[in-house]
Formats: structure tokens, C-alpha cells, sequence
């Protein structure tokens, strides 16, 4: 936890600021690169997103102006973009059916974001296929078949969600987790008004 009083405070500043002098990039960014590595070893895929989530709350505290997504590539397009593939992998059925610690993990980052981080809740929600109209567009359209298409953590969630009673036999935190998220998108439909 992060309080404005103490030092850790100061830490949780530097962690979101480019180091003066250096040519260096903001550390957060630095953490969420390891997201785009393809080699990235399972253990490290989680301890990066695990970083991540804590990351976001760790912003949440410290201002209500910033921007956790821009933070996490400070707005380079290539890099948000696998940052953002990544964690649309993470939060997905499949994911959640065998992997469901990293599952829980990514649920946990749009989880924080529900609440505190519009900007990246709308990076890592859309363009989804369950959108008015996108479905009947990409019906139509030529090219590879939806599973293949960009996919968001909106479209995992939506299928963890019509598997939740199985897999809350088999994998009943993965389920929990979405649960979790459906809550606090229900909660706090005033940030999330795309999806309600």
C-alpha cells in the first residue's frame, strides 16, 4: 500500500517518472516491455503482470491524473500494443482454464482499472466483437474468422462468463476472478459506460 506520508510515496513517484538526465524511459515502462517479449517464460509473463496490477494501484493512490496506459509504452503505439495483446491473452477462457494464476493476475489489472483508470479500461476493452454492429460488420467482412481477429478483455470476459459454471468446477479462483470483475464493472457503470 502507498501513503501520501511516507517514503514510500516518493518510491511510487520515481517508478512513474523518466529518470532526469538519463534517456531512459519511465521505470513502469521498462516492466511492462517484458510483455512484449514473445520468449517471455511463463513465470516471468506473471510476475510482469502481477507487477503490473500493483502498478496500477500504486498510480491510483498517488494521483487521479494520471495516465496508467500511457505510462505503460509513455504513448508509443507499437509498444502499448503488445502490452495490450498480452493482457488480452492473459484475460481469456483459455488462460483462465489452464493458466489460472496468470488469469487471475490480468483479472486483478482490469480489475484497478475498472476504478481508476478509464483510459486504460478502454485500451484493454475495445474494439471487442460485442459491440452494436461489429458482429454483423465482421460477419461480412473477408479475412480470418473472429477467434483470430483483435480480440479485447472484454470478449474473454464475455466467454470465461458463459463457461463460468464449469470452470468454477475445475478452476473455481479463475471463475471467482471474473466474477469479480463483472462486480466491479456493475459497480462503477458511470466509468465503464461503453460496456453497461
Amino acid at each position: 500500500a502507498v501513503d501520501e506520508g511516507d517514503g514510500s510515496s516518493v518510491m511510487g513517484r520515481e517508478l512513474f517518472q523518466v529518470p532526469a538526465g538519463t534517456g531512459y524511459p519511465m521505470p513502469v515502462t521498462l516492466i511492462s516491455s517484458f510483455l512484449g517479449y514473445t520468449a517471455a517464460s511463463e513465470s516471468l509473463t506473471l510476475a510482469c503482470v502481477r507487477a503490473l496490477a500493483s502498478l496500477g494501484r500504486c498510480s491510483a493512490k498517488l494521483t487521479g491524473h494520471l495516465s496508467f496506459a500511457s505510462s505503460l509504452h509513455q504513448g508509443k503505439a507499437p509498444g502499448t500494443a503488445a502490452v495490450r495483446a498480452a493482457l488480452v491473452d492473459a484475460f481469456d477462457l483459455p488462460t483462465a482454464q489452464e493458466q489460472p494464476e496468470l488469469f487471475c493476475a490480468a483479472a486483478d489489472i482490469v480489475h484497478v482499472t475498472v476504478g481508476h483508470h478509464p483510459s486504460m479500461l478502454d485500451l484493454l476493452m475495445f474494439p471487442s466483437d460485442l459491440a452494436p454492429g461489429r458482429a454483423e460488420t465482421q460477419a461480412s467482412a473477408k479475412g480470418p474468422p473472429p477467434s483470430q481477429r483483435n480480440r479485447s478483455c472484454l470478449d474473454g470476459l464475455w466467454a470465461t462468463l458463459q463457461c463460468a459454471g464449469e470452470l468454477y468446477e475445475s478452476q473455481p479462483r479463475a471463475a471467482a476472478a471474473a466474477l469479480s470483475v463483472l462486480s466491479a464493472l456493475w459497480q462503477n457503470s458511470d466509468r465503464a459506460y461503453r460496456i453497461a
